[in-house]
């Protein structure tokens, strides 16, 4: 048996001899094979004759010829698939950045005067909305179009590639047929390439056409890895809240509300307790700090909301007039804010200042009295107790300047208090627990802030150095006459105090507090100091007329209740630490609640002793006290200057802040970084621009066949059919002619230059198909 050319030597064992197949075959079913036989002879004759009839007809009819034509399909197809792409991925990238028909998502205004300019409405934004979602229907088509049309493509410019290789003669059948099957998109052609056999299937186009399915492919995986969805608020209308202070008002000539101060917080301080809820304490981070209380106070929170039980523990606290964490949403707006500071320490007598009760323009408080004899260690003594409360500086007139800008005062308020008692309780005090000088500072800073805010995370802004007119922006509204009024400094005239000085029997009373009432604008510490010590609080009321608070025709020592101490409540807490067996509960009742109706005497001393022991607060801990009252100590301090602030921005004759607010309506729209936009947008401009290329250089010249197909194949077979028979086929690769016949096609006719000869399509010629050249075809209707 001799070799096929279509096997190489040595493969003819694979092949069965057809005379030896029938050997053992019973004479029935050869008759039937040969019946068979004879049936597909016959069926091919018959086509043949039909065949040879309708060859006569066209006798006498021009022989069928053609020229080459070009099939833009293809390539009209590709422009309306970029177009498409183009087109949802910068809708994407343009809603990530701002709405289609407005310049922002948030508030944007022309004057920022939201009077002169229409406010914008959400309708306008629910109009992006609808597109994104025409833009994310476009981009599952282009997503589910990719690969097809990608493929398509490359078999429209696999049919120019076979007409152009008649140059370089490097175009095999068999990678004609890779180009025919879209061997891009077949893993076994992958597997051929990476197994080395790139010389009998690989071809540029080929190699061309594998980069570019996958960079389609990868596109819509990338897309949504990098491309997600956020909500963001979109202006709907714009509400005000009623009037707040601005810090200009409290400067008002008719304003005569701060004389009202020291008496207000006084109140204050009688009825607040460390463990109210304070809605308008601010932090500047805005966290609530529940677990660091003072004090191991459990209600250091409550409802949500800060209490001054645990002031020290929070970062930068202050007062502002609205609740903490209101937000203005899409509107930027500024309001006043408040913070003080406070030190408290221990200092030697001679520290103490020497002058103050001299001078006609500090504060000043001195109360003492001395009462019921007892004995110590043997000795015979009193029980005792003094206040001394000085403020040496000018008091007379106020630290604060009219101006909107960021300022800062310091107060300083001395304090000597002694209170000696010889009862068996307290007799084994050390000195530094019964008596002692204290220098409390207090640093306050005004100025104004931005509210919380969809812009700045829903968190205060820090503490402006100037007035709030330079850092409006376009999504600023006109607060009053925060923008466009100028401010009038005027030169307030504030008075001078008269020195006033008194003594009751047993008690020496030197306040010269009262006329610092009437001074405007006075400083926290200051105002505490006068609510706490001075004219008609409730040491002074208590030392001048003790006849007011004895009652000896009492009929019953029960207990009642009539008033709270002020500034104990700030100490709620105190009670928990001290009641035990071996530490007598000595401020229980200062902490709820003392008696006007005292039997003796000794009851209202007991009741002041005990006052101004309270503010000693023992350097030692041999009574329990120590660093917890210590701290609870310099909290409640800086829990009553919270409250002297508060009471300041209620000074003013009136309220000219408006705050306006817009909570906005959510609004979804894509999100994508910066990084991401720019990678995938690279990556689709890549892709685009090779797929068009591509798509042209298909449709460059004229094509002898519309796309590469299996029709294309089977005439590309007839050409060279007698080199390949139909027989069994199982390994091509082993086939050698593929190889060796080539792939590309060209102009074989006998005169290939000659434009008005009928040309003849070729497998492997060398002439090259001319688009002017007529060249035969089928004809119509065959």
């Amino acid at each position: 048996m001799e070799s096929s050319p279509l096997m190489p030597q040595g493969a003819e064992h694979d092949c069965i001899s057809p005379t030896t197949s029938q050997q053992g075959v019973p004479d029935s079913q050869k008759e039937a094979r040969l019946s068979s036989k004879h049936m597909a002879t016959e069926s091919i004759r018959s086509t043949s004759d039909a065949l040879s009839i309708r060859e006569g007809d066209r006798k006498d009819r021009t022989e069928d010829a053609r020229k080459l034509q070009r099939f833009p399909l293809t390539l009209w197809l590709t422009v309306a698939y970029a177009i498409l792409s183009i087109f949802a991925w910068t809708i994407n990238c343009t809603l990530v950045r701002k709405p289609l028909n407005a310049s922002h998502y948030g508030l944007y205004l022309r004057d920022g005067d939201v009077y002169g300019y229409r406010y914008p409405t959400h309708s306008i934004y629910t109009f992006n909305e609808r597109i994104l979602q025409v833009a994310r229907v476009v981009q599952a088509i282009v997503a589910v179009s990719t690969v097809p049309l990608t493929s398509a493509v490359c078999s429209t410019a696999a049919v120019t590639f076979m007409q152009r290789e008649h140059r370089n003669h490097r175009l095999s059948l068999r990678k004609t047929i890779v180009l025919a099957d879209k061997g891009w998109a077949d893993f076994e052609i992958y597997l051929h390439l990476l197994r080395g056999r790139l010389s009998s299937y690989g071809s540029s186009l080929l190699y061309f056409a594998i980069l570019l399915i996958a960079l389609g492919a990868s596109l819509s995986p990338l897309q949504s890895i990098f491309l997600t969805s956020k909500t963001v608020q979109t202006p709907t209308s714009l509400a005000s809240l009623g009037k707040i202070t601005d810090l200009i008002d409290v400067f008002d000539e008719a304003s005569f509300h701060s004389q009202l101060a020291p008496a207000e917080l006084r109140s204050a301080l009688t009825s607040t307790t460390s463990t109210d809820p304070q809605t308008r304490l601010c932090t500047a981070d805005g966290a609530l700090n529940c677990t660091g209380s003072v004090g191991n106070n459990n209600t250091a929170c409550a409802f949500g909301q800060v209490s001054l039980a645990n002031m020290s523990q929070l970062h930068d606290p202050f007062i502002a007039q609205l609740p903490a964490g209101f937000s203005t949403g899409l509107v930027r707006q500024f309001i006043p804010r408040i913070n003080s500071s406070i030190s408290r320490e221990r200092i030697p007598a001679a520290d103490f200042p020497a002058q103050c009760e001299h001078s006609g323009s500090s504060f000043f408080a001195n109360y003492s009295s001395t009462w019921g004899p007892g004995y110590v260690n043997g000795i015979l003594a009193n029980h005792s107790w003094s206040l001394v409360a000085c403020m040496p500086s000018d008091q007379s007139k106020s630290l604060w300047n009219r101006t909107r800008n960021k300022q800062t005062i310091s107060e300083k308020l001395y304090l000597n208090l002694t209170a000696f008692s010889p009862d068996r309780f307290r007799k084994a005090w050390s000195v530094d627990q019964w008596s002692g000088h204290f220098k409390i500072t207090v640093n306050t800073t005004t100025g104004y802030f931005e509210l919380p805010n969809l812009m700045n995370g829903r968190l205060p802004g820090p503490l402006l150095d100037t007035g709030p007119e330079l850092h409006c922006g376009r999504d600023c509204v006109l607060q009053s006459d925060l923008k466009g009024e100028g401010i009038y400094d005027k030169n307030n005239t504030l008075f001078r105090r008269d020195e006033v000085q008194g003594s009751n029997g047993t008690f020496v009373v030197d306040d010269n507090s009262f006329v610092l009432f009437d001074v405007k604008n006075k400083g926290p510490l200051l105002t505490i100091a006068i609510a706490l010590f001075g004219t008609g609080s409730w040491i002074a009321d208590r030392a001048q007329h003790p006849e007011f608070y004895v009652n000896p025709n009492v009929a019953s020592r029960a207990p009642s209740c009539t008033e709270r101490v002020p500034f104990a409540g700030l100490l709620a807490s105190i009670r928990d630490d001290f009641y035990s067996s071996s530490t007598p509960s000595d401020y229980d009742y200062l902490v709820g609640c003392v008696s006007n109706n005292n039997m003796y005497s000794s009851y209202l001393h007991g009741s002041i002793w005990d006052y101004v022991q309270m503010y000693i607060g023992p350097r030692t801990g041999k009574d329990d006290r120590g660093p917890t009252y210590e701290a609870k100590l310099d909290n409640a301090w800086e829990a009553a200057a919270f409250l002297a602030n508060e009471r300041w921005l209620k000074s003013g004759q009136r309220a000219t802040l408006t705050v306006n607010y817009d909570p906005g309506a959510p609004l979804q729209i894509p999100h994508i970084s910066t990084a991401g936009m720019t990678f995938i947008s690279v990556l689709l401009s890549i892709y685009l621009v090779s797929l068009l290329a591509m798509a042209m250089y298909g449709n460059w010249n004229p094509h002898w066949t519309s796309r590469l197909d299996a029709f294309t194949m089977m005439q590309l077979g007839a050409a060279i059919s007698e080199h390949l028979p139909l027989q069994l086929a199982n390994n091509t690769h082993i086939i050698r002619i593929l190889d060796e016949v080539p792939g590309w096609v060209g102009d074989s006719s006998e005169q290939p230059e000659d434009d008005t000869a009928v040309g003849e399509i070729g497998l492997g010629a060398s002439g090259a198909l001319r688009a002017g050249t007529r060249y035969k075809c089928y004809a119509i209707n065959d």
